[in-house]
């Protein structure tokens, strides 16, 4: 970084627009010395100790990453075509625009993640990633004899038959539990109601061809 700030010092030194470069350089320099110490402070104040100092830290130093690749992509533009070429700025603005999104799109999903979750648990901490397991999604107690396999076991059913059922005669988007999904007590409520609406279905239908 100090290299490539006295790199492009000693190049622009005697060009016409030197002032304006030469500010922008020592901005990024800044910048990217105070995302240096993000890391080190990130390395230091570990996130199972300091939570929040580690993620401001790792704020500031992708941040201030972000913005330095920023600067120096567009000194690599102003440079041309004395000094750099065309394909040096695009590759650098390409990397950049990668990078910037990636840390956009992660900060705003795990903001996004913690505000769902505590709109589940509202008085639970947001977990952490090293205790995950605690958080895994459990499937429903089947002791209620409310298990569509089961169910389809004593009716004499196929599985396909169940599913094509659910789906197209029943209009109900699934007979099963999805993956990841957080079983709070709405969603249990909701998939013990399909599958009595199923079973009670398949009775009758039973009954009918009985008859």
């Amino acid at each position: 970084m100090a290299w490539r700030y006295s790199l492009v010092t000693v190049i622009i030194r005697d060009s016409e627009s030197n002032s304006l470069l030469d500010r922008v350089n020592l901005v990024s320099f800044v910048l990217g010395v105070i995302g240096a110490l993000s890391m080190m402070i990130i390395a230091n104040f570990q996130e199972t100790a300091v939570i929040t100092v580690h993620l401001l830290a790792a704020c500031l130093c992708f941040g201030f990453g972000c913005i330095y690749m920023m600067l120096q992509s567009w000194i690599t533009v102003m440079m041309y075509p004395l000094y750099t070429n065309r394909r040096i700025g695009i590759i650098r603005s390409c990397i950049t625009a990668v990078s910037t999104v990636s840390f956009v799109v992660a900060v705003s999903f795990g903001i996004y993640a913690a505000h769902v979750f505590h709109q589940y648990y509202p008085d639970l901490p947001t977990p952490r990633p090293w205790n995950r397991k605690l958080w895994q999604p459990r499937r429903i107690d089947r002791k209620d004899d409310l298990s569509l396999n089961q169910m389809a076991k004593q009716l004499n059913i196929s599985r396909e038959s169940v599913q094509m059922t659910v789906k197209n005669e029943l209009g109900l988007r699934s007979y099963r539990l999805l993956s990841g999904l957080i079983l709070v007590d709405q969603a249990k409520q909701n998939w013990k109601e399909k599958c009595k609406k199923l079973r009670e279905f398949f009775k009758m239908r039973r009954i009918e061809d009985a008859l």
